[in-house]
């Protein structure tokens, strides 16, 4: 079966504080739908404008809370002695399933500075680690040789969060290395990313419609067919980043009593026209 894990928000309440009772209604309801696991402050998390302090509060009430998900946790940042200092104190946390490392953002390094920045973090991992491609936000996209350098170099190094619609890096990594696992970073291409060989989906969407993605999974493997399921995910992928992410999924889940409608600069609370056309289909 395919895993899916929620690329999980985070909740703030009025005062710009990390809303910690939201968080867990949150968690308890993608539990109760059956989702294999949580990604932790990462882009949807708004991980950027967390302090360090905050994001280990977050992380401890998180694991605290979860019953049977698993946990991956957003140590990415521009910064690699940052990310160093950050899994140094995770390292000792068993409930910790994993680490998500996004390419440095901004400082737009070469290859060969990208794999010498995820195997400084390998070094000092005792976790597993997920790289995370995302070239439009980034900047810069992780090549499909240094990723195959890197799963032969790297110890902890097992998976990749594939946020682009290069599908034929998948093929040829799976082809490559059976083993190394990839993760759709990208809803509304789910179904493709089934078809080149994804072993789930780290999804946005999922935070509303777990329930739709579990069943394009299920389907997809039992050989039906899925184009009605494909085409809402498609529409919903639009739909929901039509503006920066996680605005317009903040801006539903508040329509459905499961957080507040509450952001941190520079992101901002979403269009009057984009929230009437999500009021339309929630």
């Amino acid at each position: 079966m395919k895993e899916i894990y929620t690329a999980l928000i985070t909740p703030f309440d009025q005062y710009q504080n990390i809303d910690y009772p939201a968080t867990e209604k949150l968690i308890t309801q993608l539990e109760n739908e059956g989702q294999d696991g949580l990604v932790v402050l990462g882009t949807t998390g708004e991980s950027s404008c967390l302090t360090l302090s905050e994001k280990l509060h977050f992380i401890h009430f998180v694991l605290s809370k979860v019953q049977s998900m698993k946990v991956i946790v957003g140590v990415g940042s521009n910064c690699t002695q940052q990310v160093i200092d950050m899994i140094l104190q995770l390292n000792d946390d068993e409930r910790i399933d994993g680490y998500l490392v996004v390419a440095p953002y901004y400082n737009k390094p070469t290859q060969e500075g990208l794999y010498q920045h995820f195997m400084a973090i390998d070094r000092v991992s005792q976790k597993a680690i997920y790289l995370y491609n995302v070239p439009k936000r980034c900047g810069v996209s992780i090549q499909y040789e240094t990723i195959l350098r890197l799963i032969q170099d790297s110890q902890h190094i097992i998976g990749l969060k594939q946020a682009s619609d290069d599908l034929e890096m998948i093929r040829k990594l799976k082809k490559q290395a059976p083993t190394f696992k990839i993760y759709s970073g990208e809803d509304g291409l789910l179904l493709e990313g089934l078809e080149a060989g994804i072993d789930g989906i780290i999804s946005v969407l999922s935070h509303l419609y777990g329930p739709l993605i579990k069943s394009v999974c299920l389907k997809y493997e039992q050989g039906q067919m899925v184009v009605q399921e494909d085409q809402d995910l498609k529409r919903f992928q639009k739909l929901f980043f039509k503006e920066a992410s996680p605005a317009p999924m903040k801006y539903a889940l508040s329509k459905r009593s499961l957080c507040q409608n509450v952001l941190r600069l520079p992101l901002v609370s979403i269009s009057h026209d984009l929230e009437k056309e999500i009021d339309e289909i929630i």
